[in-house]
């Protein structure tokens, strides 16, 4: 089994990640999305994270994962490492999403506001996409940083979305849950990223979904379909049955398929970085590789572009995976950071990449 660098799951990793607070281990958002899933309304506003997931959870992963953490630094180091993984079940190549880049331009930066129509399938090509191999155990192996003998990171992107969020949409009291200044500005900067989109979210913006899965800089991996929780207790996110796990998983590709024709990546993103044994063994079906981060934004914590910045440089390290969201709400200034984390980065020696880069470099070959 590959041993994980920084990679412990539930309560090891939430610890690493925010200095031992376990409040905000995930930096995920959970203000506007708590208690959605059984009928109670969310809130544009950000909120503490609990730690993730349950105790017994963690208890469970961490004799299935044998995780071992490093403590941070944030200048490029030479020291050879492992990649951020951790045990692995085997990739089901039926029921895999295609992995296929757009020919076509680099599409829309996108509106403020939800868009309705159909959108054409692009001409599309195979791109290459490693997934980790299966580990010993029969659980989807999870990669949460790559390796850290290479100044390289990746910038990653949620786009969340529940039936919360729409209902919002639909009576007005948010305006929008499309971030296109940071599009806009990634692109300037000709900055890579990953993006994790709910199914939700595309079904919402076709069109946007279609700029970003068909621009070269970019590629799009899944974040579920309704960013409902994966394991128990998942900040009131509700709970996806065992049983639709890798269906839910799996939805977002064929949405980005008939929306776009669009360059996907086999990997899942756990709403709220909730996951346990169940959760992996759930997924294992749709034939992905889960995938964390390492670097905490802050983004849906609400603060401001600077403090965003600062605290992603502060943490970052050869082979971070950087968790951070364009789906507004919370996240409002997350376009305010980007270019002080992109121009940072580079200052400091670091080449900006995607995640399946991150990922190969983690393989042998």
């Amino acid at each position: 089994m590959t041993q994980a660098r920084g990679t412990g799951l539930a309560g090891e990793t939430a610890d690493r990640k925010n200095g031992g607070n376990k409040a905000d281990s995930n930096g995920k958002r959970s203000g506007e999305q708590d208690g959605e899933q059984d009928g109670k309304p969310g809130a544009d506003r950000p909120a503490r994270r609990r730690a993730a997931p349950a105790a017994a959870a963690g208890a469970a992963l961490a004799l299935l994962l044998g995780a071992c953490a490093d403590g941070g630094r944030t200048t490029p180091d030479a020291a050879p490492g492992t990649s951020g993984a951790s045990a692995a079940s085997a990739p089901a190549a039926s029921a895999a999403p295609r992995t296929t880049e757009a020919t076509g331009s680099t599409g829309p930066t996108g509106t403020t506001g939800p868009t309705a129509g159909s959108i054409a399938t692009l001409p599309a090509r195979p791109i290459p996409a490693r997934t980790l191999p299966a580990g010993p155990d029969g659980l989807p192996q999870v990669f949460t940083n790559g390796p850290r003998d290479r100044p390289r990171v990746a910038l990653t992107f949620d786009g969340d979305m529940t039936v919360g969020m729409r209902g919002r949409l639909a009576d007005g009291r948010t305006a929008s849950y499309d971030n296109a200044e940071l599009l806009a500005k990634l692109r300037r900067l000709h900055a890579p990223a990953t993006f994790f989109l709910t199914g939700l979210w595309i079904d919402t913006y076709p069109q946007q979904a279609r700029g970003i899965a068909t621009d070269p800089l970019f590629e799009v991996a899944s974040h579920s379909l309704t960013h409902r929780g994966f394991a128990g207790q998942c900040y009131g996110l509700g709970k996806v049955p065992d049983a639709e796990m890798a269906g839910e998983a799996q939805a977002p590709f064929d949405r980005l398929r008939d929306v776009a024709g669009a360059r996907t990546v086999p990997y899942f993103r756990f709403p709220g970085g909730c996951l346990d044994a169940a959760a992996l063994r759930g997924i294992a079906p749709a034939g992905l590789t889960p995938v964390q981060w390492d670097v905490v934004s802050g983004d849906a914590d609400g603060a401001s572009g600077a403090a965003i910045a600062q605290r992603v440089l502060a943490q970052v390290r050869n082979g971070s995976v950087v968790v951070m969201h364009n789906s507004l709400g919370p996240a409002a200034h997350t376009a305010d950071a980007i270019e002080a984390i992109v121009e940072g980065l580079r200052a400091k020696g670091y080449e900006l990449v995607r995640v399946s880069d991150l990922v190969a470099a983690s393989l042998p070959g």
